[in-house]
């Protein structure tokens, strides 16, 4: 004889998944806890079709000195400084399936449909986690170009179109993240020269750098060359929410993340240092972390024995100020 359980377990599923997704996104690693948090990096997107940001590429030409009488003119030049970068949406699916199989197998008990309920929808959490932690680095021309415009796509080289914009075009130079392709040690020197180049061209507070990202080989690398010298310390502490480990190098907090590219293996100067201005970074959001869109299912598929849960993410990542943030891409650690 069926039991309510049976009948419930792709709802039982869908709001378990929403309510663990929030939670395991803030607490995977600190960028992921960023840009999927509504007070920090999380943007409502409006519809459209694409997603269009305002930006100041350029400085304005009217700023002046004058006389201060009859004879000063003002300068109104129609200033050509602003532009949109357009971003195209990215789609991202994830389903937890349940089989007639599986259901007959658990049992008449609703706890054993639940467990099976359970086990299936930490699979899929954990799937997507794992992708979108691993897509933050990822680049827009992935996957026949359908993969989310993450870090590979903002520190493209120069003369690589980001949001439709390239740098070499005429006014737009300081559309570019800073990088360095010739250092390869990841000590103080370095590191703090490239931090210091970075912020020299952030007038702004909120521009300057706030973070760095690398694997735990990089990081490694840098704490040994510095071992008994005051140019970092280590701490874990609960930093706006985030409870990780970083250590801090003049001032900015260096995480570790197992995503960021390299090969870890002390020999191949493969290793990327991410220099971050995390309010320049955002995940412009349609549907998906929280708010549903109009093909999320739940349903039984009319030609297999299988219950469905599909929740649907359409969004992209967008950097903001690009010239604000930089990467080191060729560390050997």
């Amino acid at each position: 004889m069926a039991t309510p359980a049976y009948n419930t377990p792709v709802a039982i599923a869908t709001a378990y998944i929403l309510d663990q997704m929030t939670y395991q996104f803030q607490d995977a690693n600190f960028l992921s806890y960023h840009y999927f948090n509504e007070k920090r990096g999380l943007v409502e997107a409006q519809n459209g079709l694409n997603i269009q940001v305002p930006l100041m590429l350029g400085e304005g030409t009217n700023a002046q000195m004058t006389a201060g009488d009859a004879t000063a003119v003002y300068s109104l030049n129609v200033q050509d400084n602003a532009s949109q970068a357009v971003f195209n949406w990215k789609f991202f699916n994830n389903a937890a399936v349940f089989t007639l199989a599986e259901m007959t197998m658990a049992g008449d008990g609703p706890n054993s449909v639940l467990d099976i309920v359970k086990v299936k929808s930490d699979d899929a959490v954990e799937q997507t986690v794992n992708f979108f932690a691993s897509a933050i680095y990822g680049s827009g021309s992935d996957s026949g170009g359908q993969a989310f415009d993450g870090l590979g796509s903002v520190g493209a080289a120069s003369g690589t179109a980001y949001g439709g914009i390239t740098n070499t075009s005429a006014g737009y130079e300081r559309w570019l993240t800073e990088i360095d392709t010739t250092t390869n040690v990841a000590n103080y020197a370095n590191i703090s020269r490239f931090i210091n180049l970075i912020n020299s061209k952030s007038r702004r507070r909120s521009d300057k750098l706030d973070i760095m990202v690398s694997n735990y080989a990089c990081r490694q690398d840098f704490q040994r060359s510095q071992q008994g010298q005051q140019n970092y310390y280590n701490t874990q502490t609960l930093e706006a929410g985030f409870v990780g480990d970083f250590i801090k190098v003049d001032g900015i907090r260096w995480y570790i993340d197992e995503f960021c590219p390299g090969s870890k293996d002390a020999a191949t100067d493969d290793n990327f240092i991410y220099f971050l201005s995390t309010d320049t970074l955002k995940f412009y959001r349609r549907f998906g972390f929280g708010k549903k869109s109009p093909m999320d299912t739940e349903q039984v598929l009319p030609n297999q024995p299988i219950k469905i849960a599909v929740n649907n993410v359409a969004g992209n990542f967008v950097c903001t100020k690009r010239n604000s943030n930089g990467v080191m891409k060729n560390i050997i650690a």
